[in-house]
């Protein structure tokens, strides 16, 4: 269990009780409660009442009661219904008393630094300071329209792993190459989590206006993680064909683990995160790692144990299937990355997964170029840039990427343009099955799918985006 909340629970029985027997706690709360008990025993925070004997229990019962201490809240006060973690910040506006909200210690850090601009029910604040102590930030309300920037965090996990939990040999698929022999595990790490520092970005251009280094402490905090060991024979030859392993492919195929982990693991996926900010001195940047962001961890790395193939296995699949090149929001980018989405390989993730023996082999350069035509008629059909027969020829071109700048500044269309897309989404999934002369169905399909859903009156715009 959880020893954030485990600590809060058992301090409010022994207070409520009064007293709580070590035998109840055990029953209720399972073997975990002993240690932690134990810790509160230490601190002065309960103390043994005595033994005796009680009724339907054959051996004596150890009691204990909760001690007050003089300066501390009660315990039922110390436990927030928003967070676990026992370290809040109040954020306070310049004259007021009454707090705007509370944030725990990470989000405090990241959002309520000096010099940051945080915005609280639509009104802009700025930062003034930032009290460590008192767990105060002071803030003064600003003209968002005289504000001509805005301030992003720079931030670095580094993830230890602490030893224990569990391992299994991962089931590749048959058939894998070079027959590799991966190992996959969970256990407890230790995330510490550092914010050196934020930059101020142009709003017209989102431009570095100025970038400000800070001394804020590190904030270091125990949970669960899953991970795999990679061989050579997988990240060898990523490195020798220029790709970069840790911070491009790893890291991308990561984030589409994230994205895809609620279907998977019947989780949130904000309850993970991965080494978003890989650096060269990190002991653990080349492996497949995900964590938890509770504190103490809530059991989702239990559920990503163990479906941990078959939520690789779709993260692969998904990746070849997306229509995009570099990554998009369909894939690789998700909200929450500390290095704003910055640096992924797709292909190298692609590479990882086949290498693996998941997915149907990595798309070559023809095929995307495929995919980005698709693109580009799926664009046409949903912005309307389709003119009705009659009107002046726009769309004359040979390919994707002339297709889509074709249709820049976008003009108004006929309601039957308008047309789902579904049926050209669908097919474009087909792509990965495609051997040898797949690049010339691919653009058939797109062709058919295109004029299929398109207005009678025209087809051959449709057809030539296509081609």
């Amino acid at each position: 269990g959880n020893v954030y909340l485990l600590r809060g629970h058992l301090l409010c029985a022994a207070a409520e009780l009064a007293p709580l027997g070590k035998s109840e706690a055990a029953r209720w709360l399972g073997d975990a409660a002993e240690p932690v008990l134990e810790e509160c025993r230490r601190e002065g925070r309960v103390v043994v009442q005595g033994q005796r004997q009680t009724p339907g229990i054959n051996e004596s019962e150890t009691w204990l009661r909760y001690v007050p201490v003089k300066g501390r809240k009660s315990p039922k006060d110390e436990v927030s219904l928003r967070d676990i973690d026992p370290v809040q910040f109040k954020v306070l506006v310049r004259g007021n008393s009454i707090p705007l909200e509370t944030l725990d210690q990470k989000m405090a850090f990241m959002r309520l630094h000096p010099g940051a601009l945080y915005m609280n029910q639509r009104t802009t604040y700025f930062v003034e300071e930032l009290d460590q102590v008192a767990r105060v930030a002071w803030v003064v309300p600003r003209n968002t329209s005289r504000l001509n920037y805005y301030t992003e965090c720079r931030e670095h996990s580094t993830v230890i792993l602490a030893g224990g939990g569990a391992a299994r040999s991962a089931n590749l698929p048959e058939g894998c190459p070079n027959e590799l022999t991966c190992v996959v595990r969970s256990g407890p790490v230790c995330v510490n989590w550092r914010m050196y520092g934020f930059r101020k970005r142009a709003k017209t251009d989102h431009s570095i206006m100025d970038q400000i280094d800070l001394s804020l402490p590190p904030v270091e905090y125990p949970t669960q993680a899953v991970w795999m060991d990679l061989p050579g024979q997988v990240l060898q030859p990523l490195n020798e064909a220029g790709h970069s392993v840790d911070r491009g492919g790893l890291h991308a195929l990561e984030h589409a683990m994230i994205a895809l982990a609620p279907l998977c693991c019947d989780l949130e996926a904000a309850e993970l995160s991965c080494q978003h900010t890989r650096r060269d001195s990190d002991p653990n940047r080349y492996l497949l790692l995900l964590y938890e962001t509770q504190k103490g961890g809530a059991g989702t790395a239990a559920k990503v144990y163990a479906q941990w193939e078959m939520l690789l296995a779709r993260s692969v699949k998904l990746l070849q299937e997306c229509p995009c090149e570099q990554g998009c929001p369909n894939c690789i980018v998700i909200p929450g990355c500390g290095e704003y989405n910055h640096g992924l390989d797709k292909v190298a993730a692609i590479k990882v997964g086949t290498m693996l023996g998941f997915g149907s082999g990595v798309l070559g350069s023809s095929s995307l170029g495929v995919n980005a035509k698709l693109a580009s008629a799926r664009i046409l059909l949903q912005s309307g840039a389709v003119k009705a027969e009659g009107d002046p020829p726009s769309l004359a071109t040979t390919g994707g990427a002339a297709a889509a700048s074709a249709i820049a500044p976008p003009t108004a269309a006929p309601a039957a343009v308008m047309a789902p897309v579904a049926t050209l989404d669908a097919k474009t999934t087909l792509l990965s099955q495609k051997g040898p002369g797949g690049e010339e169905s691919a653009a058939q399909i797109a062709e058919t799918s295109a004029v299929a859903l398109a207005p009678a009156s025209a087809p051959s715009a449709l057809a030539s985006a296509a081609s």
